[in-house]
């Protein structure tokens, strides 16, 4: 547990801290796997540990198949992320994780709403109990919210993530940890990535309907960006304002990658 305890206190520091010099969050990178592993974990672990440890001013999570979060929890200098968690603390749910148990696997973050979950069914409703089920666990959700390609063409980009972002955090948690990620549904494993002013506007958005959940920590809330990232987008995306970071899927699995990302929001 003394991992799972330092891994708590850079959560809450990311979160908690004040802002710094220029408006600028705490920058982070979380790495999705999906149902995939690099060929040799512990290798990768040792690179991106290596390289986090000379970047102090960036919090980097991987989020790896459930069987592997202890191995991921074990790491030095990365944070473990379960990819979703169950509404239920416990329950008749075959091949369902919960978050009670993501905790105790070493899980300080979960991924939540997701674009694939929200595809095999999972509805703000349900999106919003497992926030509160994560928070009743000691989790820090990464909330995700996007928009389709039919909300592209009918103009409705920063409405919809504000639609989402009011639906899914519940009113009367005005303090409660959670991060945001902004992940066009059209972009996920396309190859295909927003402008810089689209997703500056998208994530304004985000920004402006925040206060009304969480008004204490609004500002200081760290948003990500989602949706086909590599090293070249995340170049082209660091200076977007609001944006604080990137949630990686396919590159995510190359360490190389993952660096070269680490670099490019840090400089």
């Amino acid at each position: 547990m003394v991992g799972a305890r330092r891994a708590d206190r850079q959560v809450a520091s990311m979160i908690a801290a004040p802002l710094r010099v220029g408006g600028l969050r705490r920058r982070m990178l979380v790495g999705n796997w999906k149902m995939n592993r690099p060929p040799d974990v512990s290798e990768y672990l040792q690179r991106l540990s290596s390289r986090a440890a000379r970047l102090p001013s960036i919090s980097v999570a991987i989020a790896p198949p459930a069987t592997l979060l202890a191995q991921i929890s074990g790491s030095d200098e990365i944070l473990a992320a379960g990819q979703d968690c169950h509404k239920s603390a416990s329950g008749p749910f075959t091949g369902s994780v919960s978050a009670p148990l993501l905790r105790q696997a070493g899980a300080s973050l979960v991924l939540i709403g997701h674009s694939e979950r929200r595809a095999e069914g999972d509805t703000d409703q349900i999106v919003r109990s497992k926030l509160e089920s994560a928070w009743a666990a000691g989790l820090t959700p990464i909330l995700c919210v996007g928009e389709t390609r039919a909300d592209v063409a009918r103009g409705m980009v920063g409405s919809r993530v504000a639609e989402q972002v009011l639906a899914c955090l519940p009113v009367g948690r005005p303090l409660a940890p959670v991060i945001v990620a902004y992940e066009p549904v059209w972009a996920i494993g396309t190859g295909r990535t927003p402008t810089p002013d689209e997703v500056a506007a998208a994530a304004a958005a985000i920004r402006r309907a925040l206060p009304q959940r969480i008004s204490a920590n609004a500002e200081r809330t760290t948003i990500l960006y989602g949706g086909s990232v590599t090293p070249a987008s995340a170049l082209a995306l660091r200076e977007v304002s609001d944006i604080d970071g990137f949630l990686v899927g396919n590159a995510s699995l190359c360490a190389t990658d993952m660096v070269s990302i680490m670099e490019a929001i840090a400089l």
